[in-house]
């Protein structure tokens, strides 16, 4: 009898570091790392959107003051008007005045020029 010449058969050994991965376990890995990274991703967008909140607060205050310094603008602004129409009633009340002190100087005048005469 003829013996053919038997293949040896290598046994893979038992280290967990020799044997080959399946699909399933890459996909499952795979799966793995892609959770991780959204949970990482989720958690920087929620501190992006309490920053932008922190933002949208800052953002409301401001306007606040900017609504503040347009009601005083607003107070000046109807300061001046006030101001400007009370100088105008003031000119007037001067020119007034003029007109009645001018008359009663040429009344004095003529009261003066008949007690001149009538002592004379």
């Amino acid at each position: 009898m003829d013996r053919k010449k038997s293949k040896t058969v290598r046994l893979s050994s038992a280290k967990s570091d020799d044997q080959p991965a399946t699909r399933k376990m890459l996909k499952l890995v795979r799966r793995e790392l892609i959770e991780r990274m959204d949970e990482g991703f989720n958690k920087m967008e929620a501190r992006f959107s309490s920053i932008d909140a922190r933002f949208s607060g800052i953002d409301s205050r401001f306007n606040s003051i900017d609504s503040r310094f347009s009601s005083i603008d607003a107070r000046f602004n109807n300061l001046e008007g006030s101001n400007a129409r009370m100088e105008l009633l003031l000119e007037e009340q001067t020119a007034n005045n003029r007109i009645v002190l001018e008359g009663l100087q040429a009344l004095w005048q003529r009261q003066d020029l008949l007690e001149a005469r009538l002592n004379a």
